[in-house]
């Protein structure tokens, strides 16, 4: 009696308020949006994209987060959930970008994930986060959860970090849960 289950969430942690963040596919969406705009695209030339297999992009966020979330509130342990969400992420997205091969815009995006494939798998499936990052966003209460890894998607910068330089750095709320070295957060 008194023994709380394993995969029971801690106590004291934030999010009563509910709600799911941006995510850097939103992002980098939007800031792809403007940035077309900006460089002179008008709007009906976002229709002539052909986007290939977008329900691979779609489906890698949907379970990422979900995978997140449920480890969040304690239904998976993070030792089996981040691994599982970056190797699902890897291959939904790996495939996507090889259906839109065409896309010659996209390689930068294979470069980002490339990249944060490196650093997530040196770090046993979680993308390292500092503690000074979280605070400058104003989200420094999730401290106990990236300390335990409680998303299964972040883990929080300590001195067993590998490839620390490459950690989650974005001091801005709106891009801080999701940026990493590989994608640049422009906020």
């Amino acid at each position: 009696m008194g023994a709380e289950p394993h995969l029971a969430r801690p106590p004291g942690l934030p999010g009563s308020k509910g709600g799911i963040g941006i995510t850097l596919y939103l992002a980098a969406a939007l800031f792809g949006f403007g940035l077309a705009l900006a460089l002179g695209a008008r709007l009906k030339d976002f229709g002539g994209i052909e986007l290939r297999a977008a329900w691979a992009f779609l489906l890698a966020a949907l379970l990422e987060g979900g995978l997140a979330y449920g480890t969040y509130r304690g239904l998976f342990p993070p030792e089996v959930a981040g691994p599982l969400a970056k190797v699902l992420v890897l291959l939904l997205v790996g495939y996507g970008l090889y259906q839109n091969r065409h896309l010659k815009s996209l390689y930068l995006v294979l470069l980002g994930l490339f990249l944060n494939t490196l650093v997530i798998f040196a770090n046993g499936g979680h993308m390292p986060v500092s503690l000074s990052a979280l605070h400058r966003a104003g989200i420094g209460e999730f401290e106990a959860i990236l300390r335990t890894k409680g998303d299964a998607v972040h883990a929080l910068l300590d001195e067993t970090t590998r490839l620390p330089s490459w950690e989650t750095r974005s001091p801005c709320p709106l891009c801080a849960r999701s940026s990493a070295w590989g994608m640049p957060s422009f906020c």
